[in-house]
């Protein structure tokens, strides 16, 4: 056979592929890159970048660590959940899996997508934050067994942190249940034991809102007088005016910018407002009652997460998350809570 005359031929077929294999770049090349696009603030090539890294790979070491850095480099939020529910499952050391599964959870109860982030949360390993944070999903839901649950596993937690938070909690499920006494009482062992604690804010304006029926106000100065800039020292000042529950970080925090939308072009975000979720349909028909007899146009929508379905009790229709935590504390005022759902 002569290959002579087939020469040109085959060269003209290999050179581009070699050409290209050249130029194609290598992880590395491809990582330096995508760190250039996301310091220079161009987030949208900086994901796609990284999805093209994470789609190739998937059995390096820092695989976990390159994927919570492509979420922070996410500017919108639904792109951060694509990110996570696409690749976490492929993150082969179980530390790392973990933390992005913390982080899909964060995310998630920052959309207000409380259902899901419980059911992503119930997937991690037990340890006592974890449960924390469980319970705090589960009395997010209405859930107050389940968070009750959560709370007694937590048993002696050793972190002081951890402890006071679980306390705190237990006591907001003895609010939720009609337990006044219990929970002022668990209230006050909480700022006796732990004076320090991140969430003794949260402790002084639930039991200054607790007593304060009975007129004693030194609980709610004592709040301002020790936390002047924290947000339930705003709640108390206002309160004059609105009564507040004890939930202040049910809303966005202040100063904080609402998430873009979710999909290009989609226009503005979005929110609705719910007031309550439940697994019993019963009792989102007694809450859509009580709101009712207060003026409120309450709904149920019916969502399945998993195995499990929750009727979700929102008010109005989707607005804009400025008139939503409106919304929110018009709740507050006549004596509900509330939680934004973004869209």
């Amino acid at each position: 056979m002569r290959l002579a005359p087939c020469l040109p031929l085959l060269l003209g077929l290999l050179l581009p592929a070699l050409q290209w294999a050249q130029e194609a770049e290598t992880p590395e090349q491809l990582l330096r890159r995508t760190a250039e696009l996301a310091a220079g603030g161009d987030g949208e090539a900086a994901v796609a970048a990284y999805r093209e890294w994470l789609q190739a790979g998937g059995e390096e070491a820092g695989y976990g660590e390159v994927l919570l850095r492509a979420v922070g480099a996410a500017t919108e939020l639904a792109d951060a959940l694509r990110l996570l529910a696409d690749f976490a499952p492929r993150v082969r050391d179980p530390a790392a899996r973990d933390a992005c599964v913390e982080r899909q959870v964060e995310l998630l109860r920052l959309a207000g997508r409380i259902e899901e982030a419980l059911g992503v949360q119930l997937n991690l390993p037990e340890t006592p934050g974890r449960l924390v944070e469980r319970a705090t999903l589960c009395l997010e839901l209405g859930l107050t067994d389940e968070a009750q649950e959560a709370l007694r596993r937590v048993g002696d937690a050793g972190d002081a942190e951890t402890a006071a938070a679980a306390q705190y909690l237990l006591a907001m499920v003895y609010l939720a249940t009609d337990r006044a006494g219990t929970a002022e009482a668990t209230l006050r062992s909480l700022l006796e034991r732990y004076p320090d604690a991140r969430v003794v804010p949260a402790a002084l304006l639930a039991l200054g809102e607790a007593l304060r029926g009975r007129g004693e106000a030194q609980v709610l100065g004592e709040l301002k007088a020790r936390f002047p800039a924290s947000p339930e020292a705003a709640l108390a000042e206002a309160a004059a005016k609105v009564r507040y529950a004890a939930a202040p970080l049910r809303l966005l925090p202040p100063g904080a910018p609402a998430p873009k939308a979710q999909v290009p072009d989609a226009g503005p975000l979005k929110a609705l407002v719910q007031a309550g979720s439940f697994r019993d349909p019963e009792n989102a028909q007694y809450l859509v009652r009580d709101l009712s007899a207060r003026g409120f146009e309450a709904r149920i929508l019916e969502k399945a997460v998993g195995e499990a379905r929750y009727y979700r009790v929102v008010i109005g229709l989707a607005q804009s998350p400025e008139k939503a935590q409106g919304l929110i504390l018009r709740l507050k005022d006549a004596g509900f809570e509330g939680v934004l759902l973004l869209e």
